[in-house]
């Protein structure tokens, strides 16, 4: 179990902490990535334009966040062109874990967790200022992934509403030959009779559509929440805008979609981390 001890406020040379946000209302999708000079990152896209953007040392310099109450409570700024955003984020649950233990976790050795969170404040893009009151997550990853073996690395989420979501993550070795083969892991969360209930899912299984320059365009999710599970639960996805990210050697190809899962619909980001040499 995490606990505050496990989320110092400050993370270190192999931790990254990411805050993302989806506003349908207004169009406003952003994300915001600490984790030193060479890996942060931040963007803010107002519909299907790019308006924000800085990666590297300048996103390091443009970007300020605050740890308000351990696992709780954080406040994240960014500004870049003339645009951003200012925003607290509140957790709406306990962290879901990705770990050792699990698919994705033991393929790459990195330990990761997740929460789906209210987000609220205001936002500046194209010269105008917007309210924000969404949804949103807030993750953080630690450890050193061998790219050499490594193809890819996917991290979803789906935010549905303050007692729904799906978070997956799912990666390809070299020993790989499709997404098929990836190792996935996912949580659920859904409503219970004491409030929202969380649970690592026994199979999970994504299947991604790609447009003629290797971009992702919609996705969809199987899961089935047990081993007795005689039908999956299904989520399905479509990308509303996206970005390509140079980060270092790396390339980071982010999306942000509308899920919709048994009635329901949200908001999510679908993320592709991957060697800058290699599509998915």
């Amino acid at each position: 179990m995490i606990g505050a001890r496990d989320d110092a406020p400050h993370p270190g040379p192999e931790e990254a902490v990411t805050f993302s946000f989806g506003d349908a209302v207004h169009g406003l999708y952003g994300t915001a990535r600490a984790a030193g000079e060479d890996g942060s990152l931040g963007l803010l896209l107002a519909g299907s334009e790019l308006v924000a953007s800085a990666s590297g040392a300048p996103a390091a310099a443009a970007l300020r966040t605050e740890e308000e109450q351990a696992l709780s409570a954080w406040r994240v700024r960014f500004t870049a062109a003339g645009a951003g955003f200012d925003l607290a984020f509140t957790a709406l649950g306990a962290p879901l874990e990705f770990g050792p233990e699990d698919p994705a976790g033991a393929a790459t050795g990195l330990r990761s967790y997740e929460q789906l969170c209210r987000v609220s404040g205001i936002a500046q893009a194209a010269g105008e200022t917007y309210a924000v009151d969404c949804l949103g997550q807030r993750g953080r990853v630690s450890g050193s992934p061998d790219w050499g073996s490594i193809r890819l690395a996917r991290t979803l989420s789906a935010w549905l509403a303050e007692d729904r979501g799906v978070t997956l993550a799912a990666v390809r070795t070299s020993a790989a030959l499709a997404h098929a083969g990836e190792a996935t892991s996912a949580w659920l969360v859904a409503p219970g009779e004491d409030g929202p209930r969380a649970a690592l899912v026994d199979e999970a299984r994504l299947s991604t559509t790609y447009d003629g320059a290797g971009r992702h365009r919609r996705a969809g999710l199987e899961l089935w929440p047990e081993p007795e599970s005689e039908f999956p639960r299904r989520v399905a996805g479509e990308v509303v805008c996206a970005a390509s990210i140079p980060l270092g050697r790396l390339t980071l190809d982010t999306a942000f979609l509308v899920w919709r899962m048994e009635g329901a619909e949200g908001a999510g980001r679908y993320d592709i981390v991957r060697p800058a040499a290699t599509r998915s």
